[in-house]
């Protein structure tokens, strides 16, 4: 038994620790439950801080009660911050200041997905120009769609929005979705190095059904697979590849609502 557990203990300290700070949503589909989930599918051990709580499922959010910086603070206080080798950021809500205080001193890759409301339902409580002060210059990659890429970068243009951002001290831009509608579903990176060339893109076909927290899986493998040790662009491959997986095993439970639930 002694041998059982010293085994157990030996190959759990093998897996990179990876932080979350991230919503809860009961409905198991994005947030720090799903975050949590697809950490542990990417052999990675997770640690989870709670910046908002939602009343939400399948439908969208109905509502959202956001943490205070005391309580994101002392939540991040008992993980195993010198362990960390990545750190993913969901949803902030009111806690932005509270997260730069907790990564200041962090030398993991931080992934920032800026999710600034859901796909249906009320905004998360979430200022983008305050979110950009206080996360743009500590995060080493963000992961905005269309949208949130024209609302952080103060931009119609998502040409402008990516100069506004660079210039505001973004370093690397991972754009999901760059096309917003239509047939196909389109991803790019770039980085401040060289703005206008392409780092890595691909191109799916979008798919007929709606799955909830998409994006927010992606984020989260990507912030796995750097804490394994990849570089960007082979990381954001395993990332799409992931989702696509999640996305061919997603469930439809009425009950819960009209969108799919991905298994990571």
């Amino acid at each position: 038994a002694i041998v059982a557990q010293t085994n157990m203990k030996s190959t759990a300290l093998s897996r990179p620790v990876v932080a979350v700070f991230a919503g809860f949503d009961g409905s198991g589909g994005a947030g720090v439950l799903a975050d949590c989930r697809a950490l542990l599918a990417a052999n990675c051990l997770p640690a989870a801080v709670t910046t908002v709580i939602t009343a939400q499922n399948l439908n969208g959010v109905q509502a959202c009660w956001s943490l205070t910086a005391q309580q994101v603070r002392a939540q991040f206080a008992v993980c195993p911050a010198a362990a960390l080798t990545a750190v993913k950021i969901g949803v902030v809500g009111k806690s932005a200041a509270a997260i730069k205080d907790c990564l200041r001193q962090t030398t993991a890759a931080v992934v920032w997905d800026p999710v600034l409301s859901p796909t249906r339902g009320p905004a998360f409580n979430t200022s983008p120009r305050q979110l950009k002060r206080h996360l743009l210059a500590l995060s080493t990659i963000i992961t905005p769609n269309r949208r949130e890429l024209l609302l952080l970068g103060e931009s119609h243009s998502p040409r402008q929005a990516i100069k506004n951002l660079f210039a505001a001290g973004c370093r690397q831009l991972l754009i999901t979705d760059i096309n917003g509608k239509g047939k196909t579903v389109q991803h790019i990176l770039l980085n401040t190095k060289a703005p206008a060339t392409p780092l890595w893109e691909t191109t799916l076909t979008r798919r007929r059904d709606v799955y909830h927290g998409s994006g927010c899986l992606f984020s989260t493998l990507l912030a796995a697979a750097l804490a394994h040790g990849s570089e960007i662009t082979a990381a954001a491959t395993a990332a799409q590849n992931g989702v696509n997986k999640a996305m061919d095993k997603a469930l439809s439970l009425p009950a819960l609502g009209r969108q799919k639930l991905l298994i990571s």
